[in-house]
């Protein structure tokens, strides 16, 4: 079974959600068997027309596998030569629509994984050209309709795009994310201490992720505590609120190895790879319902799940945490289990079951 991946690649240490799952993924197949990771010549500013349609480099090897960047023509060359059972489009880019073109004159599977819904976030969060617009609309559009199995991070991510495109759900499965060791370490935490640590992991100047909100929820706690947020764009601090950039995973895990409290506050996440990283870190989880990851909290045993539009639950529950650090340590032991069912090694597993 060959299976070639398709993507963005990104070779650095600091990685979105969807970089971290392709290099992640793609890491542990290649461990296994000879693959490809396709990615492409994003930068219009740095790669001219030429090598956007007919570039070719080979990026890095990773074991058994390969990475090349290639032009939108060499995609399909590529393709060919390669000729694989299994296109695994792992995050969303518009080249991917080449792989379409692909699987018309051969039998490969696709398998697409939906990290967002590009026309929601467009139509909703984003500031985006009408011409990018409408292209994202038919290319997810096209992918949603001619992959052979559609990967949804969450049930709410697969609701969200049954409200814009008409999808066969036969064809589609609930997979999450997984969880790099490095956060499942011992904790130095200190569950004595009359100072709460809390975490929020995202980008303050997008409204959805809702930064806003939880400020104005945190405004009401009379209790000590540092409200620490990471990849914000901003260093510095600002009374209670400690500002970082984005981390690497060994530096983020070492970060959140002394913290106490992990918070989503977001409208609209389909997962949250953060949140799960967190509770392996040991820290308690307190989610909106719009987060997707929020199937793996038991409410009140192993993180808090609050309804989005009540952000008051949050000082709610941080109360409840300060007086009570029994519980707030029985919930930081129980949030650490979910790495053994989190992995990336177990999550790697039900993908190769799609590939078959």
């Amino acid at each position: 079974m060959k299976v070639v991946y398709l993507g963005r690649y990104n070779p650095s240490d600091i990685l979105s959600g969807p970089e971290k799952v392709a290099r992640r993924i793609f890491f542990i197949h290649a461990q296994e068997n000879e693959t490809e990771f396709i990615t492409y010549f994003f930068d219009g500013n740095q790669h001219g027309l030429w090598k956007k349609l007919f570039g070719h480099e080979t990026l890095a090897m990773e074991n058994n596998g390969k990475v090349v960047r290639c032009g939108i023509v060499s995609v399909l060359f590529r393709l060919m030569t390669q000729r694989p059972d299994v296109i695994h489009i792992i995050n969303y880019e518009r080249f991917a629509k080449a792989a379409l073109l692909y699987k018309r004159f051969s039998k490969t599977r696709i398998i697409y994984t939906v990290h967002g819904i590009a026309a929601y976030e467009n139509s909703n969060f984003k500031s985006v050209p009408a011409k990018y617009m409408e292209n994202d609309l038919k290319t997810e559009a096209s992918l949603f309709k001619y992959a052979d199995k559609i990967v949804f991070l969450s049930e709410q991510s697969l609701r969200i795009a049954e409200s814009i495109y008409e999808i066969d759900k036969a064809k589609c499965v609930i997979l999450p994310n997984g969880i790099d060791e490095e956060f499942h370490s011992e904790s130095t935490k200190n569950f004595d201490s009359t100072e709460l640590n809390i975490v929020f992991i995202g980008n303050i100047e997008r409204s959805e992720k809702g930064f806003e909100i939880l400020k104005d929820a945190l405004s009401s706690l009379e209790i000590d505590f540092k409200l620490h947020v990471i990849n914000s764009g901003r260093k510095g601090s600002d009374g209670k609120i400690f500002y970082y950039e984005s981390m690497d995973t060994k530096e983020l895990a070492a970060f959140l190895a002394n913290k106490h409290i992990f918070i989503s506050s977001g409208s609209y996440e389909p997962f949250s790879l953060s949140a799960v990283e967190a509770m392996a870190s040991g820290l308690v989880a307190i989610v909106s319902g719009d987060t997707g990851m929020s199937r793996y909290i038991d409410n009140g045993i192993n993180g808090f799940v609050y309804e989005t539009i009540d952000t008051q639950q949050i000082p709610r529950i941080i109360n409840q945490l300060q007086s009570n650090r029994t519980l707030l340590r029985s919930i930081s032991n129980e949030a650490k289990k979910i790495y053994s069912t989190l992995s990336w090694r177990k999550v790697y597993e039900l993908y190769k079951e799609l590939y078959k």
